[in-house]
């Protein structure tokens, strides 16, 4: 399977967006525990990551 350039760079911006949304996510979820506060519905909710 060979790919254009251009495709390998939109795969990869598109994967560097995905594991910053992650990294986010993770960061949030951490304070979040740290601060003990379960208010955070975006990281609670039964549709959260």
């Amino acid at each position: 399977m060979i790919k254009k350039t251009t495709e390998i760079d939109a795969i990869l911006l598109n994967l560097n967006k995905a594991i910053d949304a992650h990294y986010q996510w993770l960061v949030s979820m951490f304070h979040s525990v740290v601060a003990r506060d379960a208010s955070k519905p975006e990281i609670t909710d039964n549709h959260s990551w």
